[in-house]
């Protein structure tokens, strides 16, 4: 049965991307968000024959994807800010790269019709009386509604809680990825609910609770703030990490041939060369001004070689500017390489455009040489997936240039921040660079943005421990049989995630499947007027622990060859319908 019944007057349709709430009165109802509109097929059965409102909890993709086909003129309500969010993640002309910056993952719905239509304070609908409380929570605008009546207070409470202890699509917690701030804010929605002291709780994903809210709303509570801690620190009470004691200046002085400047790490080699590792100034005249100092400390001394720890822009840009007025390489791991030349490609956080020429790329654990000096390259995933370390001897010293993955104890939690968004993976990812630190046992970690320190053996063996307790936590709070299909933003990707628009283009989608249970999906495309998807439909199997790539083709009208937009590709997992999970850009 797609509608079960609530209460005397609430019902609910399930078999959706989200759950769809129908408040009924005689032959009118009010719906609780809207997901793909399926909701619209069951309304006659029901009796009903107008709908005079909808209310969306969360302006998300799976909560309104399919309101365009909603009967014209029903009035549809956004959360305050809707229209904020739209805008920060709309498609600026000529730049492909859409999430810039954090908080948050949003998933994001196609045009929406006058986002900035607020539900009113309150509404009488029949017996209840309808109101809206803005919780935030992973998402600042966030709102719950309450329907009272005589006999009871039902809350419709969005993506909030999923179930006692349960959160839906957890990676969303995003809001400042090197600390808890996003699990504090979902915390403090579950207590603002708590303190309204509902009879039911209606989520927009998982099951109904009644009776004693209280206690899910708390239990719930606690998870998250345990996980907030978490994620503050990959090193709980240890103490301050000793920082390595450098000179002042504008080249600051780690070593007798190690030097830093902000975000770059100076290697000069007796042979009057240079090589840096990583480079961000972010214009030009930044740049002449980098080189014009860095001439005064070097006379004589050339840039040779760039070496780049990871593909976030504050560690490259400028390397173009600069090729003007140096000659000199870029190196880096291969497995980084796709990503800092085509950021738009991939659907990360803090990039750029356009990416950069590399020169040379490495395999995992090969060594090159640069003039007396041995480097050996490593994949060093952590703070993000496509992040690479460089290992030397310097100065007589074993050093490990770590980039953003590591930061003294006392600096950022000593992590440069975990986001499943960022692809951080504290089992896949951080696990191994872990291991790979306390395999190598550097004297020095030369972390990024001026954060040189010794290592410390104790320090990252607490790290390897911290990446236990993480998942144990995340396993906790899931909502799904696998705790990555509720934290990995990446189980379901499409490359280039952006790309320009063309007559004629491809775009592959790959499905990860983390579980230990094989997993057959249906996948659609759903594409806006103008474009044609050539292979419309497409049914993959994913093995246990597996991968499977399928590649979608598309043909696009002239008229639309120069405007901005997305296709999304609609998702039934096991015969579970998903809705819309992922999406990419044409540009």
């Amino acid at each position: 049965m797609a509608i079960i019944n609530i209460t005397e007057n609430i019902y609910c349709f399930e078999n959706d991307c989200c759950r769809v709430y129908i408040i009924r009165n005689g032959a009118d109802a009010v719906l609780i968000d809207f997901g793909s509109g399926g909701v619209l097929e069951e309304l006659p059965a029901m009796g009903i024959t107008a709908i005079r409102a909808v209310y969306i909890t969360v302006p998300q993709r799976s909560h309104c994807q399919g309101l365009f086909r909603l009967p014209p003129g029903v009035p549809v309500y956004y959360p305050a800010g809707t229209e904020d969010i739209l805008e920060r993640f709309a498609l600026k002309p000529g730049n492909p790269v859409r999430f810039p910056l954090f908080p948050g993952v949003y998933e994001i719905p196609a045009p929406l019709d006058n986002p900035g239509n607020q539900p009113p304070p309150k509404m009488q609908f029949g017996d209840y009386t309808i109101s809206p409380l803005r919780i935030g929570g992973f998402m600042e605008c966030q709102t719950a509604y309450f329907a009272d009546s005589a006999n009871e207070r039902v809350c419709f409470s969005g993506d909030a809680i999923y179930a006692p202890g349960k959160i839906y699509a957890a990676y969303n917690f995003e809001h400042m990825h090197h600390t808890g701030t996003g699990q504090y804010r979902g915390a403090e929605a579950l207590r603002l609910l708590r303190m309204e002291r509902p009879d039911i709780l209606c989520p927009a994903h998982g099951e109904v609770m009644r009776g004693n809210t209280f206690e899910p709303l708390s239990l719930t509570m606690e998870r998250l703030n345990q996980l907030a801690q978490l994620y503050e620190t990959n090193c709980p009470e240890v103490p301050a990490s000793h920082r390595i004691p450098c000179t002042d200046g504008c080249f600051q002085q780690v070593s007798e041939h190690i030097w830093m400047r902000r975000n770059i790490y100076v290697v000069i080699s007796g042979t009057g060369k240079a090589l840096l590792v990583d480079f961000y100034e972010p214009d030009d005249e930044y740049v002449r001004q980098f080189m014009k100092e860095f001439e005064e400390y070097f006379p004589g001394i050339a840039i040779e070689l760039i070496l780049i720890s990871h593909f976030h822009f504050d560690h490259w840009v400028g390397i173009n500017e600069l090729r003007k007025y140096a000659d000199f390489e870029v190196v880096c791991s291969n497995y980084l390489k796709p990503a800092i030349e085509n950021p738009p490609g991939f659907k990360r956080p803090f990039q750029y455009f356009p990416g950069i020429k590399i020169d040379r790329g490495y395999a995992d654990n090969e060594t090159f040489k640069w003039h007396e000096y041995n480097f050996e390259v490593f994949e060093f995933p952590g703070q993000t997936d496509f992040h690479a370390g460089y290992f030397a001897v310097i100065d007589g010293r074993k050093v490990f240039f770590s980039g953003d993955n590591f930061y003294p104890a006392q600096q950022w939690g000593g992590t440069g921040g975990f986001s499943s968004f960022n692809g951080g993976d504290p089992e896949n990812g951080w696990r191994r660079s872990i291991k790979l630190l306390l395999r190598l046992e550097p004297e020095w970690v030369l972390a990024s943005h001026m954060h040189p320190f010794m290592f410390r053996r104790a320090d990252f063996e607490q790290r390897l421990a911290w990446t236990y307790e993480i998942v144990d936590a995340m396993k906790a709070i899931a909502a799904d049989e696998h705790y990555q299909l509720t934290f990995n933003q990446h189980i379901y990707k499409v490359f280039p995630y952006s790309q320009p628009a063309a007559a004629a283009f491809s775009v592959e989608f790959t499905a990860v499947n983390p579980a230990k249970t094989i997993a057959v999906l249906e996948v659609t495309p759903v594409v806006p007027p103008g474009i044609e998807a050539v292979n419309e439909f497409a049914e993959i199997t994913v093995q246990p622990s597996g991968n499977t790539s399928v590649k979608f083709d598309f043909k696009m009208a002239e008229s639309t060859l120069k405007s901005g937009a997305m296709i999304a590709f609609d998702i039934v997992r096991n015969r579970e319908y998903l809705g819309q999970k992922t999406e990419c850009f044409i540009y």
